[in-house]
């Protein structure tokens, strides 16, 4: 091969690394648990109340237990306001799951059924599908599975008992599959992901197929995506519009007016995302919070955790109190002595189809400020009545939850421990798009933690290598 043909083959092997790296993600439409039932706005905003509770006291225990290994928790927090449709096997079978931010192990139901829950699609059968693999024992998947849940060995294959902090739990049998994600430009598969194929269940799951974790631990889906990150961009609660979410490298910043903060690592739970809050101001005027109020603790509770399956914002009490009594004094309403739930302690009496003249309220970080408008931070139901504060009290830490995300695109970064904010229409996912329109471009994963498809890249520069030789 002459001078010129090795330039040119040293150009187009930079050329494939480039490509690789820029290929996009897939969009995938998230719809929200209550949808699929007749609820009032009234039981919409309570079932949000209980997730958002649940949530909290799942975390607190799971801090709280004492089955640890290297002062690291092992339970995960369960349940979440948004599910996702994909497929398992092959050929596909539909699954509707939890997308779970709080969450690593992707898992479904499969037959044989020992104790299942009720689900809406059909539960899966390894025995017809010709791509299902077993996970042996000796295998490190197995090895590390053991830091979260008791494994044992039965016919050489790695079982499981994956507990949750609200006492759920299923067990099954670590096995590997090809997922199918549906995304507006075309199906995406997935091969290989290791994930567990779960016999016995208990009833906290009832009509999902298990949950896709999308969590910092070991085994959630950001460890088959071609780039660590993701984004979702949630729609208003009481729509009930579809919501999006964006996987790998299709999940991007599409303004140059997003909020980039560092993610903090809470060494007990290091899987959870959790934000350096500073501080809280409305209308300009700074509240006097005690400063301590959002640090994480030595024990590992305290902290702010941003999560998509708690509905509302808690507030730990020191904080609750003093945002309550601010609110309190702008709103030139009566208070009123009826709620929608007893956890939305803070509501006023209102005539108006429209929310009042109120301030912003501004969460302040180290790198800037989160910009909450009224309509993220106050409910407004004219049939009741009734407009309330949308944030409830909590006794050991704060969730920032989904409820004051809406309308905003969230780009969690979890190769750079970035999270990004940026205000958004989620009613338009075309705009959420990298360069505004994902086109025909197509999707790849990988098969191991923050890697590219190594099998593709090699076959492409066998087919360019051959060419240039002959």
């Amino acid at each position: 091969m002459d001078k010129i043909s090795l330039i040119f083959a040293h150009l187009l092997v930079g050329i494939l690394f480039i490509c690789l790296s820029c290929i996009a993600g897939t969009q995938v439409s998230l719809t929200h648990v209550d949808s699929y039932g007749s609820y009032s706005k009234s039981e919409i905003i309570s079932r949000g109340v209980e997730r958002a509770t649940s949530r909290h006291e799942a975390i607190r225990s799971t801090l709280e237990q004492s089955s640890t290994l290297n002062g690291q928790s092992r339970l995960q927090s369960s349940g979440s306001s948004y599910l996702m449709e994909l497929s398992i096997g092959t050929p596909p079978v539909p699954l509707v799951s939890i997308m779970d931010t709080g969450s690593n192990l992707i898992w479904t139901q499969c037959v044989p059924c020992i104790h299942c829950f009720q689900q809406t699609t059909p539960i899966f059968n390894p025995a017809k599908s010709t791509s299902f693999n077993t996970v042996s024992c000796n295998s490190d998947a197995c090895t590390r599975l053991q830091f979260y849940s008791r494994t044992t060995c039965t016919s050489a294959k790695c079982q499981y008992t994956y507990g949750y902090a609200d006492k759920s739990s299923t067990t099954g049998s670590l096995s590997k599959e090809t997922f199918t994600f549906a995304s507006k430009s075309g199906s995406v598969s997935v091969p290989n992901v290791v994930f567990g194929c779960s016999t016995n269940s208990t009833e906290s799951f009832d009509n999902t197929s298990g949950i896709v974790g999308l969590s910092m631990g070991d085994f959630s889906l950001i460890d088959y995506l071609d780039s660590p990150k993701f984004s979702y961009c949630l729609t208003p609660l009481l729509d009930m519009s579809t919501s999006t979410l964006l996987l790998g490298s299709g999940a991007c910043l599409i303004s140059n007016n997003a909020l980039s903060i560092p993610i903090v690592i809470n060494p007990r739970i290091p899987s959870l995302y959790y934000l350096n809050l500073k501080g809280i101001s409305i209308g300009g005027d700074t509240l006097q919070i005690p400063t301590n109020s959002f640090n994480i603790n030595s024990d590992g509770t305290g902290g702010v955790i941003i999560d998509s399956g708690s509905t509302f914002t808690g507030l730990i009490s020191s904080a609750y109190v003093v945002v309550r009594e601010k609110v309190g004094s702008i709103v030139n309403l009566p208070l009123s002595k009826y709620t929608v739930d007893p956890a939305i302690d803070l509501c006023f009496e209102s005539k108006s189809n429209s929310m009042p003249n109120m301030p912003d309220m501004i969460f302040h970080f180290d790198t800037g400020d989160f910009i909450v408008p009224k309509e993220n931070y106050m409910l407004l139901l004219p049939g009741s009545g009734l407009l309330c504060l949308a944030m409830i009290e909590f006794p050991t830490l704060s969730i920032f939850g989904a409820y004051q995300q809406q309308n905003t695109h969230i780009l969690y970064n979890v190769g750079n421990k970035m999270l990004s904010f940026e205000q958004a229409q989620c009613n338009k996912p075309q705009q959420l798009q990298c360069g505004g329109t994902n086109g025909n471009r197509t999707t790849t994963f990988s098969s191991g933690r923050f890697s590219s498809s190594p099998s593709l890249f090699f076959l492409i520069l066998q087919v360019f290598v051959a060419l240039i030789f002959t």
